[in-house]
């Protein structure tokens, strides 16, 4: 029910540390589950633009990346740089785990839902899925965030200048919760919900819109740049610098440490449902706007679209659609 996404830290500390104990369960136990065949191993499996799906959905956090560098101490750079490498990492690290673990010791055999592939008696094998369930109650409330933010908005429940009631943050919280779990009830195999899910969504997220989003905004930065010589011809001490976002055109103002001191709101409400009003350009997923001297616009050099970007941004999209493609086609065969 909390409006800010920074509630949920301790939170999440337990669930990764339920990680450690499925991970310790599994490779005590799966040794005697083991078939006794020889389990082949091969570069490419028979289903691998599904696996595709499913990587992508394991690894798409797109959604929340802002709110979670709302949340950071220290907003800088350097900071955020490093919280992405070491969560990437440590998440490509636990998957990579489970996925050898699971096929050097059932093959062919093993089950989307790993657990699955042990009996349901088994008293360890239990303590794992305890830790399990407990570590996907603690995610689910990460991934309504911007769930149900979306809702929100779209319903004209929070816009630019009024936030949610509280009356309607609940019915949608628990509209949006009732669904999921009705749905989670429902379905059975994981293996085809990741990969449809994956196939579609995880896709258009990670892929599909970032490539877009830079293709838009690099004709509006020109555009902008061309207005920032006409200003620093005409006033060559102070004018405004406006660049592009994802939601139109915004001002920006960091500081000269690179963004080290936290932004003006209250670093614990970094979710916009949580946020007061305030004097933005757009909604509060853009950054507030006020004057920055002329040395501080040295700082977004790096801003400029080159040749390389546009390239990669292309190839992202087309990358996205056929994993998109492919992946579907694959779950729903």
């Amino acid at each position: 029910m909390s409006r800010s996404i920074g509630s949920l830290a301790r939170w999440s500390i337990i669930s990764v540390a339920c990680l450690p104990i499925i991970l310790l369960t599994i490779l005590i136990r799966a040794p005697a589950y083991a078939p006794k065949e020889r389990i082949p191993l091969e570069w490419v499996g028979p289903d691998v633009f599904g696996a595709l799906g499913i990587m992508a959905f394991a690894f798409t956090c797109h959604q929340v990346a802002l709110p979670n560098f709302l949340t950071l101490e220290n907003q800088s750079t350097h900071s955020w740089k490093l919280t992405t490498v070491l969560s990437t990492g440590i998440s490509w690290l636990i998957s990579m785990t489970f996925a050898v673990i699971g096929y050097l010791c059932f093959g062919t055999g093993v089950q989307s839902n790993l657990f699955m592939n042990f009996a349901s008696d088994d008293p360890l094998i239990n303590v794992g899925r305890f830790a399990l369930s407990v570590s996907m109650v603690l995610t689910i409330p990460m991934g309504i965030f911007p769930t149900r933010e979306a809702i929100q908005k779209s319903l004209g429940f929070e816009t630019a200048s009024k936030q949610p009631t509280n009356t309607q943050h609940y019915t949608v919280t628990i509209v949006l919760f009732t669904v999921i779990l009705g749905l989670s009830v429902a379905v059975r195999s994981l293996g085809t919900v990741y990969s449809i899910v994956g196939g579609f969504s995880a896709t258009t997220l990670a892929y599909i819109l970032p490539a877009a989003s830079y293709l838009v905004t690099r004709s509006v930065y020109y555009k902008n740049m061309s207005s920032q010589s006409i200003l620093n011809s005409s006033q060559p001490k102070n004018f405004i610098g406006v660049f592009p976002t994802l939601t139109g055109s915004t001002t920006l103002t960091p500081d000269e440490n690179d963004l080290k001191a936290p932004f003006s709101w209250d670093t614990a409400s970094c979710s916009s449902s949580s946020a007061r009003h305030l004097n933005f350009d757009d909604d509060v997923a853009t950054v507030d706007g006020e004057e920055i001297s002329e040395p501080d616009l040295g700082m977004y050099a790096s801003l400029k679209p080159t040749w390389f970007l546009d390239i990669a941004a292309g190839l992202l999209i087309i990358w996205g659609f056929g994993v998109m493609f492919l992946s579907l086609s694959s779950a729903l065969n």
